[in-house]
């Protein structure tokens, strides 16, 4: 995960991720695929967002 796609991390994640809801989704377009929210949470954590 580059720059960038940390960068879409922590603009989905400014509201808050509902993480008790997984079937709730998300795309990143630069990744072309789509997360749940407590996968993009790990994202955010691994990437030292949070």
């Amino acid at each position: 995960m580059d720059g960038l796609d940390a960068v879409a991390v922590a603009a989905i994640g400014q509201k808050g991720l509902p993480v008790n809801q997984p079937e709730v989704t998300y795309s990143l377009e630069t990744l072309s695929e789509t997360f749940t929210a407590p996968e993009l949470a790990c994202l955010s954590e691994i990437s030292g967002l949070l």
